[in-house]
């Protein structure tokens, strides 16, 4: 019988939420057993839900104070993404999908369904800035783990976490999230590391990571990819209610519930 990899830790890395989760750090790990239970009878893998609060007339904007505008102002607010920005990404997004079919892999109908409609994400805020995207070069076979392989979706503004659908060897995907930016750079070439990283001690200790095996420097922070997109879009659009970040909008029932948790 083989010998079984090493398992992930299962932790959530992200930022925190005002008075019932603080951090001192802009992204800080919380064990992911601790977090409040998601409803799963309405994660079903239609995004149903992501695509009302896209198509809602009420839908949320952000009301910025004028330091913040000026260091968001690349964000995109605004319900139409470019054309030349839907263009490129249906180019990479059919890449991807030829990509997987020659790996006899089964994309996750939720995944699909949210990268054929890049404006649903469009309405997904975060207050640190990340965002989604496809790599154009596709998936990444992990060294250490035969027959496993990543498929990168999301960033932090400077990269300082990347998230990926991990593909195990029977293909069934769960989300896990990287701190090594050097990884991604290693597999790819197309990613430097932070300007800041001194080259000779944490570019160094991250190699060193990466070498000791991907159980290191990567956590399953979901079980899936729909279980990931709606706890980034409830704590997102928390943060910002309760920051009073969101004009003329307060927090849902829903989003008083998933904070309830705290409460208890």
């Amino acid at each position: 019988m083989a010998t079984p990899f090493p398992q992930f830790s299962k932790k959530w890395y992200f930022f925190g939420l005002p008075s019932v989760r603080p951090t001192e750090n802009t992204y800080e790990s919380f064990d992911y057993e601790a977090l409040p239970p998601l409803n799963t009878e309405k994660l079903d893998g239609s995004l149903q839900w992501l695509q009302a609060i896209a198509t809602s007339p009420q839908r949320r904007y952000l009301n910025l104070p004028p330091e913040m505008a000026a260091w968001q102002k690349g964000r995109k607010k605004s319900k139409e993404l470019p054309q030349s920005f839907l263009e490129k990404w249906s180019k990479k997004w059919s890449t991807i999908e030829q990509q997987a079919s020659m790996r006899k892999l089964v994309l996750p109908s939720s995944f699909i369904t949210a990268m054929q409609h890049p404006e649903w994400l469009n309405v997904i805020d975060s207050p640190t800035d990340c965002f989604f995207e496809l790599d154009e070069n596709g998936f990444i076979d992990l060294k250490d783990r035969e027959g496993e392989c990543l498929l990168h979706f999301y960033s932090d503004s400077q990269y300082c976490l990347l998230w990926y659908l991990h593909f195990d060897s029977f293909g069934k995907h769960r989300v896990v999230v990287s701190k090594n930016s050097w990884f991604q750079h290693l597999h790819t070439h197309t990613f430097l590391p932070h300007p800041e990283v001194d080259v000779d001690e944490d570019i160094e200790k991250m190699i060193s990571e990466i070498e000791a095996g991907s159980h290191t420097f990567l956590c399953e922070c979901a079980p899936d990819f729909e279980s990931f997109l709606y706890r980034v879009w409830i704590e997102g659009d928390i943060y910002y209610a309760m920051s009073k970040l969101y004009k003329g909008q307060e927090l849902t029932p829903e989003q008083k519930e998933y904070l309830h948790f705290y409460e208890e």
